[in-house]
């Protein structure tokens, strides 16, 4: 998200989710953003509870997680940008743990891609067309978020082919 609660929910939500605030001292609008958060972070906590953590990528402008679920059904990656990004040649991210055999969706751009080929080949970031989080359009991520602590999580699926 955009806002400080926003950057601290995208970072706790890949580990122990928590905010260290008093979140009392809120407005009304700050509670229905926290509330929107653990909502969000019900629907994500299967792969925080007993997903493979992957490190993928660690630099100065950004770092990659990757949670997969044991039986390799679904993935989560989280994208965050540390520092200020110029292009999609430093945000290159190859996916680790997946099934090789079978085919996954993503959920920026509901491209189907096999797993041995993401795991081997990898991704530009900026080459999935994103949801951004502020016009719920599909929109190019380093076009519309170039801010540090910007982010986005992208869901894998196995799906048929």
């Amino acid at each position: 998200g955009d806002s400080p609660a926003g950057l601290r929910y995208f970072v706790a939500s890949f580990a122990s989710y928590g905010y260290e605030f008093d979140i009392t001292k809120l407005d009304k609008a700050g509670t229905d953003e926290i509330a929107r958060f653990s909502q969000r972070y019900r629907s994500e906590e299967k792969f925080v509870l007993s997903g493979d953590l992957y490190r993928l990528a660690k630099t100065l402008l950004y770092q990659a997680d990757m949670q997969v679920l044991p039986d390799k059904s679904a993935a989560l990656v989280r994208f965050l940008q540390l520092g200020i990004l110029q292009g999609k040649e430093f945000a290159y991210i190859k996916p680790r743990g997946l099934d090789s055999d079978a085919y996954y969706k993503n959920s920026c751009n509901d491209l189907v891609i096999r797993g041995d080929v993401l795991m081997k080949a990898g991704f530009f970031v900026s080459d999935l067309n994103c949801k951004h989080s502020t016009n719920n359009g599909r929109q190019l991520f380093f076009n519309e978020y170039k801010s540090v602590g910007g982010g986005v999580k992208i869901l894998f699926e196995k799906v048929a082919k």
